[in-house]
């Protein structure tokens, strides 16, 4: 799945996250484009402490929500 590229908001990650963990278990979540880049000072990209904890987490409510994706662990 690849969601876009430059992105400036992490909600797409977390939702595509948690749309695509029923559908079985992934050993790797590529969901491609990474984080945007501002070209105006009115821009701010997340900080990639933030971009890394909004898709573990996301993978963690997905987890914990019983979807299949963990049903075989």
């Amino acid at each position: 799945m690849h969601i876009g590229s430059q992105l400036l908001e992490l909600a797409p990650f977390r939702d595509a996250i948690e749309a695509i963990a029923p559908l079985g278990d992934f050993g790797t979540y590529n969901l491609g484009g990474g984080l945007g880049v501002a070209y105006t000072s009115a821009q701010e990209p997340p900080r990639i402490g933030d971009y890394v904890a909004a898709k573990v987490d996301a993978k963690g409510r997905a987890e914990n929500h019983g979807s299949p994706a963990t049903a075989n662990r």
